[in-house]
């Protein structure tokens, strides 16, 4: 069996929570090379320089976000069967 390509399309966005705290997130929504959706995908995000991780998985429609992220360097990993590993970075969050 031929191992497809997990695609990601992506959105880093910044946000103004209360009390002058700024953080920001990344959001989006994991496709495969074909444009379908691909729900249960496993994500994986790292803080480049603190090495804290965050997981979760796509939802029934692909998408996922990662909010209240410090300003940073993150690598995103992502992980379905029958596909092969996708990995970004570095994605700056800046605020």
């Amino acid at each position: 069996m031929t191992k497809a390509t997990l695609c990601v399309a992506g959105l880093v966005f910044a946000s103004l929570i209360l009390a002058q705290t700024y953080t920001g997130g990344i959001s989006g929504v994991v496709t495969d090379p074909g444009g379908a959706v691909v729900p249960g995908a496993s994500l994986r995000l790292t803080n480049l320089d603190t090495n804290d991780v965050r997981q979760q998985s796509s939802n029934d429609i692909g998408a996922y976000t990662f909010t209240a992220l410090t300003p940073g360097r993150y690598k995103l990993q992502l992980e379905h069967p029958g596909f092969k590993r996708f990995v970004e970075e570095p994605i700056e969050v800046r605020v």
